[in-house]
């Protein structure tokens, strides 16, 4: 799925945070100014295309290669 678009969190962005983070799913900061985007886009160079590569915009921001992934779970 990498290099479709950039994938919108619902993690709160810190350039430090996973200094300090927990080593098992680290969820972000509590607050913060913008959020994490993830895997790079179409229009990204290879770098980009990591699944840990991570890119922080202002929420609302909209740009032709961000987007989401649905995901669905099922209720056990």
């Amino acid at each position: 799925m990498s290099g479709n678009a950039w994938e919108w969190t619902a993690d709160f962005y810190d350039d430090g945070y996973y200094a300090v983070s927990p080593a098992q799913n680290p969820t972000g900061p509590e607050i913060g100014q913008s959020l994490v985007l993830r895997v790079g886009s179409w229009n990204h160079d290879c770098s980009g295309m990591r699944t840990a590569f991570r890119l922080d915009s202002a929420p609302g921001f909209s740009v032709d290669n961000f987007g989401f992934r649905c995901a669905w779970q099922e209720a056990h």
